[in-house]
Protein backbone atom coordinates (compact mmCIF):
# COMPACT_ATOMS: atom_id res chain seq x y z
CA UNK A 1 0.00 0.00 0.00
CA UNK A 2 0.95 3.97 -0.76
CA UNK A 3 0.31 6.52 1.05
CA UNK A 4 -1.22 8.27 -2.07
CA UNK A 5 -3.55 5.71 -1.99
CA UNK A 6 -4.61 5.72 1.27
CA UNK A 7 -4.73 9.58 1.30
CA UNK A 8 -7.26 8.99 -1.78
CA UNK A 9 -8.68 6.81 -0.23
CA UNK A 10 -9.62 8.77 2.61
CA UNK A 11 -10.86 12.06 0.35
CA UNK A 12 -13.57 9.87 -0.68
CA UNK A 13 -14.21 8.32 2.19
CA UNK A 14 -14.76 11.90 2.92
CA UNK A 15 -16.22 13.30 0.55
CA UNK A 16 -18.45 10.53 -1.02
CA UNK A 17 -18.23 11.83 -3.95
CA UNK A 18 -15.58 10.85 -6.74
CA UNK A 19 -15.94 13.38 -8.89
CA UNK A 20 -15.67 16.39 -6.50
CA UNK A 21 -12.48 14.73 -5.24
CA UNK A 22 -11.08 14.05 -8.63
CA UNK A 23 -11.89 17.69 -9.39
CA UNK A 24 -9.98 19.03 -5.92
CA UNK A 25 -7.03 16.81 -6.21
CA UNK A 26 -6.51 18.04 -9.88
CA UNK A 27 -6.82 14.37 -11.40
CA UNK A 28 -8.99 13.25 -14.01
CA UNK A 29 -11.96 10.75 -12.19
CA UNK A 30 -10.71 7.24 -13.97
CA UNK A 31 -7.38 7.87 -12.42
CA UNK A 32 -8.98 8.09 -8.82
CA UNK A 33 -11.04 5.19 -8.92
CA UNK A 34 -8.31 2.92 -10.76
CA UNK A 35 -6.12 4.35 -7.31
CA UNK A 36 -8.72 2.90 -5.25
CA UNK A 37 -9.36 -0.19 -7.15
CA UNK A 38 -5.73 -1.16 -6.57
CA UNK A 39 -5.96 -0.28 -3.02
CA UNK A 40 -8.89 -2.83 -2.81
CA UNK A 41 -7.25 -5.23 -4.72
CA UNK A 42 -4.20 -5.88 -2.39
CA UNK A 43 -6.60 -5.97 0.04
CA UNK A 44 -8.98 -8.41 -1.75
CA UNK A 45 -11.86 -6.71 -0.99
CA UNK A 46 -13.98 -3.91 -2.15
CA UNK A 47 -14.21 -1.05 0.47
CA UNK A 48 -16.85 0.57 -0.58
CA UNK A 49 -20.71 0.34 -1.27
CA UNK A 50 -20.72 1.94 -4.16
CA UNK A 51 -24.12 4.01 -5.67
CA UNK A 52 -23.67 5.90 -8.79
CA UNK A 53 -21.23 8.40 -8.29
CA UNK A 54 -21.16 8.53 -4.07
CA UNK A 55 -19.38 5.32 -2.99
CA UNK A 56 -20.04 5.05 0.90
CA UNK A 57 -17.34 3.08 3.22
CA UNK A 58 -18.75 -0.50 3.99
CA UNK A 59 -17.89 -1.94 7.25
CA UNK A 60 -13.79 -2.98 5.89
CA UNK A 61 -13.36 0.44 4.60
CA UNK A 62 -14.30 1.37 7.76
CA UNK A 63 -11.30 -0.78 9.16
CA UNK A 64 -9.25 0.92 6.58
CA UNK A 65 -10.42 4.46 7.70
CA UNK A 66 -9.42 3.43 11.68
CA UNK A 67 -6.32 2.57 10.76
CA UNK A 68 -5.49 5.79 8.17
CA UNK A 69 -6.40 8.40 10.74
CA UNK A 70 -3.89 7.49 13.08
CA UNK A 71 -1.35 6.66 9.95
CA UNK A 72 -2.21 10.65 9.17
CA UNK A 73 -2.31 11.60 12.75
CA UNK A 74 1.54 10.39 13.13
CA UNK A 75 2.88 11.81 9.98
CA UNK A 76 1.01 15.53 10.98
CA UNK A 77 2.67 14.56 14.38
CA UNK A 78 6.62 14.16 12.95
CA UNK A 79 6.43 17.55 11.51
CA UNK A 80 4.78 18.78 14.68
CA UNK A 81 7.35 17.87 16.74
CA UNK A 82 10.29 18.18 14.61
CA UNK A 83 8.73 21.90 14.20
CA UNK A 84 8.40 22.30 18.18
CA UNK A 85 12.00 20.90 18.35
CA UNK A 86 13.49 23.72 15.86
CA UNK A 87 11.33 26.29 17.58
CA UNK A 88 9.33 27.31 14.30
CA UNK A 89 6.09 25.54 14.89
CA UNK A 90 2.95 28.11 14.14
CA UNK A 91 2.05 30.00 17.65
CA UNK A 92 -1.86 29.27 17.43
CA UNK A 93 -4.51 27.84 19.02
CA UNK A 94 -7.81 26.16 18.24
CA UNK A 95 -10.28 26.27 21.04
CA UNK A 96 -14.03 24.58 20.91
CA UNK A 97 -16.67 26.04 23.37
CA UNK A 98 -19.42 24.19 24.16
CA UNK A 99 -19.61 25.02 27.24
CA UNK A 100 -18.74 27.70 30.20
CA UNK A 101 -18.89 30.41 27.08
CA UNK A 102 -19.22 33.14 29.63
CA UNK A 103 -15.64 32.57 31.14
CA UNK A 104 -14.30 32.68 27.45
CA UNK A 105 -13.39 36.50 27.86
CA UNK A 106 -11.73 36.23 31.31
CA UNK A 107 -9.47 32.88 30.83
CA UNK A 108 -8.42 34.37 27.36
CA UNK A 109 -7.54 37.62 28.56
CA UNK A 110 -5.22 36.06 31.98
CA UNK A 111 -4.06 33.49 29.39
CA UNK A 112 -2.87 36.47 26.81
CA UNK A 113 -1.31 38.63 29.75
CA UNK A 114 1.43 35.46 29.97
CA UNK A 115 1.53 34.30 26.51
CA UNK A 116 1.22 37.30 24.76
CA UNK A 117 2.49 35.66 21.46
CA UNK A 118 0.14 32.95 21.06
CA UNK A 119 -3.06 33.57 18.88
CA UNK A 120 -6.00 31.60 19.07
CA UNK A 121 -8.97 30.16 16.98
CA UNK A 122 -12.58 30.23 18.62
CA UNK A 123 -15.33 28.21 17.58
CA UNK A 124 -18.40 28.25 19.91
CA UNK A 125 -21.70 25.80 19.50
CA UNK A 126 -24.18 24.70 22.79
CA UNK A 127 -25.75 21.85 20.06
CA UNK A 128 -22.66 19.67 18.98
CA UNK A 129 -21.32 17.28 21.67
CA UNK A 130 -18.50 15.89 18.54
CA UNK A 131 -14.22 16.86 18.92
CA UNK A 132 -13.48 17.48 15.46
CA UNK A 133 -9.74 16.18 14.88
CA UNK A 134 -9.06 20.08 13.46
CA UNK A 135 -9.87 21.92 17.48
CA UNK A 136 -6.59 21.42 19.48
CA UNK A 137 -8.83 21.53 22.66
CA UNK A 138 -12.36 21.25 23.44
CA UNK A 139 -14.28 22.56 26.39
CA UNK A 140 -17.63 20.75 26.89
CA UNK A 141 -20.47 19.82 29.44
CA UNK A 142 -21.84 16.40 30.52
CA UNK A 143 -24.42 14.64 32.41
CA UNK A 144 -22.38 12.03 33.52
CA UNK A 145 -18.58 11.42 34.48
CA UNK A 146 -16.01 10.66 31.99
CA UNK A 147 -13.16 8.93 32.61
CA UNK A 148 -11.61 9.57 28.96
CA UNK A 149 -11.01 13.68 29.54
CA UNK A 150 -9.77 15.95 32.09
CA UNK A 151 -12.18 16.96 34.30
CA UNK A 152 -12.51 20.63 35.66
CA UNK A 153 -15.84 21.16 37.81
CA UNK A 154 -18.52 19.19 38.68
CA UNK A 155 -21.13 22.01 39.02
CA UNK A 156 -24.39 22.01 40.77
CA UNK A 157 -27.58 23.20 38.59
CA UNK A 158 -30.07 26.07 40.48
CA UNK A 159 -33.66 27.16 39.64
CA UNK A 160 -33.56 30.89 38.58
CA UNK A 161 -37.35 32.60 39.18
CA UNK A 162 -38.64 35.91 38.57
CA UNK A 163 -38.70 37.85 41.99
CA UNK A 164 -42.22 37.71 41.78
CA UNK A 165 -42.88 34.20 41.75
CA UNK A 166 -44.55 32.53 44.45
CA UNK A 167 -40.99 30.69 45.64
CA UNK A 168 -38.89 33.61 45.06
CA UNK A 169 -38.99 34.07 49.03
CA UNK A 170 -38.26 30.68 50.13
CA UNK A 171 -34.28 29.79 50.70
CA UNK A 172 -34.52 26.33 48.77
CA UNK A 173 -37.00 25.07 46.24
CA UNK A 174 -38.30 21.49 45.34
CA UNK A 175 -37.42 20.71 41.54
CA UNK A 176 -41.04 19.11 41.56
CA UNK A 177 -42.57 22.55 42.73
CA UNK A 178 -42.02 23.93 38.99
CA UNK A 179 -44.00 21.54 37.01
CA UNK A 180 -46.55 23.70 36.22
CA UNK A 181 -43.82 26.28 35.38
CA UNK A 182 -42.59 27.60 32.04
CA UNK A 183 -39.17 26.84 31.24
CA UNK A 184 -36.92 28.77 29.24
CA UNK A 185 -34.04 26.63 27.55
CA UNK A 186 -31.36 26.31 25.25
CA UNK A 187 -31.69 24.36 21.87
CA UNK A 188 -32.91 20.83 22.02
CA UNK A 189 -29.34 19.93 21.26
CA UNK A 190 -27.78 21.81 23.79
CA UNK A 191 -26.88 20.09 26.96
CA UNK A 192 -28.25 22.37 29.05
CA UNK A 193 -31.66 21.09 27.54
CA UNK A 194 -30.72 17.36 28.25
CA UNK A 195 -30.03 18.21 31.96
CA UNK A 196 -33.40 20.17 31.95
CA UNK A 197 -35.02 17.24 31.00
CA UNK A 198 -33.06 14.29 32.90
CA UNK A 199 -33.49 15.90 36.27
CA UNK A 200 -37.30 17.19 35.75
CA UNK A 201 -37.90 13.49 34.67
CA UNK A 202 -36.46 12.56 38.10
CA UNK A 203 -38.92 14.37 39.45
CA UNK A 204 -41.73 12.70 37.32
CA UNK A 205 -42.70 15.41 34.78
CA UNK A 206 -41.63 16.84 31.73
CA UNK A 207 -40.82 20.40 31.72
CA UNK A 208 -42.83 22.68 29.58
CA UNK A 209 -40.42 24.70 27.90
CA UNK A 210 -41.59 28.22 26.34
CA UNK A 211 -39.41 29.53 24.83
CA UNK A 212 -35.88 28.47 23.31
CA UNK A 213 -32.30 30.06 22.44
CA UNK A 214 -29.53 28.18 20.26
CA UNK A 215 -27.02 31.34 21.77
CA UNK A 216 -26.71 31.56 25.47
CA UNK A 217 -25.87 34.95 25.30
CA UNK A 218 -29.67 35.42 23.75
CA UNK A 219 -30.63 33.00 27.01
CA UNK A 220 -29.71 35.25 29.39
CA UNK A 221 -31.14 37.94 27.68
CA UNK A 222 -34.51 36.14 28.10
CA UNK A 223 -34.42 35.23 31.48
CA UNK A 224 -33.75 38.99 32.30
CA UNK A 225 -37.43 39.66 31.12
CA UNK A 226 -38.68 38.13 34.17
CA UNK A 227 -41.25 36.11 32.76
CA UNK A 228 -40.30 32.03 33.17
CA UNK A 229 -38.05 29.89 35.08
CA UNK A 230 -34.67 27.74 34.51
CA UNK A 231 -32.30 25.77 35.31
CA UNK A 232 -28.67 27.04 35.10
CA UNK A 233 -25.38 26.01 35.91
CA UNK A 234 -23.97 27.78 39.42
CA UNK A 235 -20.69 28.99 38.69
CA UNK A 236 -19.62 29.30 35.05
CA UNK A 237 -23.18 31.45 34.50
CA UNK A 238 -22.15 34.50 36.34
CA UNK A 239 -24.91 35.17 38.95
CA UNK A 240 -24.74 39.19 38.94
CA UNK A 241 -26.22 39.49 35.56
CA UNK A 242 -29.92 38.90 36.84
CA UNK A 243 -31.31 42.09 38.69
CA UNK A 244 -34.51 41.02 38.30
CA UNK A 245 -34.61 37.12 39.23
CA UNK A 246 -33.98 35.30 42.18
CA UNK A 247 -31.45 32.17 42.36
CA UNK A 248 -32.45 29.12 44.60
CA UNK A 249 -31.03 26.05 45.51
CA UNK A 250 -32.71 22.51 44.66
CA UNK A 251 -33.44 20.40 47.63
CA UNK A 252 -35.23 17.48 46.35
CA UNK A 253 -32.75 16.37 44.04
CA UNK A 254 -28.99 16.80 43.08
CA UNK A 255 -28.51 18.17 40.35
CA UNK A 256 -25.20 18.51 38.64
CA UNK A 257 -23.06 18.81 35.59
CA UNK A 258 -19.45 17.77 34.39
CA UNK A 259 -17.41 20.18 32.95
CA UNK A 260 -14.72 18.88 30.79
CA UNK A 261 -11.53 19.51 28.71
CA UNK A 262 -11.45 17.43 26.04
CA UNK A 263 -7.62 17.12 23.55
CA UNK A 264 -6.95 14.09 20.79
CA UNK A 265 -4.96 11.66 22.81
CA UNK A 266 -3.16 10.13 19.40
CA UNK A 267 -2.26 14.05 18.50
CA UNK A 268 1.35 15.77 19.58
CA UNK A 269 0.39 19.34 21.58
CA UNK A 270 2.85 21.33 20.73
CA UNK A 271 4.16 24.20 23.38
CA UNK A 272 1.47 26.72 22.27
CA UNK A 273 -1.64 24.10 22.78
CA UNK A 274 0.27 22.23 26.10
CA UNK A 275 0.08 26.23 27.34
CA UNK A 276 -3.53 26.63 26.70
CA UNK A 277 -4.30 23.30 28.46
CA UNK A 278 -2.57 23.81 31.18
CA UNK A 279 -3.64 27.38 31.91
CA UNK A 280 -7.66 26.34 31.65
CA UNK A 281 -6.72 23.76 34.14
CA UNK A 282 -5.12 26.15 36.46
CA UNK A 283 -8.35 28.18 35.65
CA UNK A 284 -10.86 25.89 37.02
CA UNK A 285 -8.90 24.68 40.01
CA UNK A 286 -8.66 28.97 40.83
CA UNK A 287 -12.66 28.73 40.41
CA UNK A 288 -13.48 25.56 42.55
CA UNK A 289 -11.26 27.13 45.17
CA UNK A 290 -13.54 30.73 45.66
CA UNK A 291 -16.24 27.61 44.99
CA UNK A 292 -16.68 25.41 47.44
CA UNK A 293 -20.30 24.28 46.84
CA UNK A 294 -18.94 23.05 43.70
CA UNK A 295 -17.56 19.69 45.09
Amino acid sequence: MELLQLYYFMQVAKKENMSQVAKELHIAQPSLSQTIKRLENELDTPLFDRHGKHPQLNEYGQIVERYCQHIFTSLENIRSEIADLKGINNSTVSLKIQAASSLLPDLLKTFRQRHPDIHFMISQSTNDQTFPNECDLTLYASLQANNDDYLLLKERLVAVLPVHHPLASKEHIALKDLKDDLFISLDPKSNLYELLHYYCRQCHFEPNIHLYSDNPNTFRELLTLGMDVALIPEITWKQDIYPNLVIKPIEDINCFRYIYLHWQKDQYQDGATKALAQHIIDYFKQITKLSPQAS
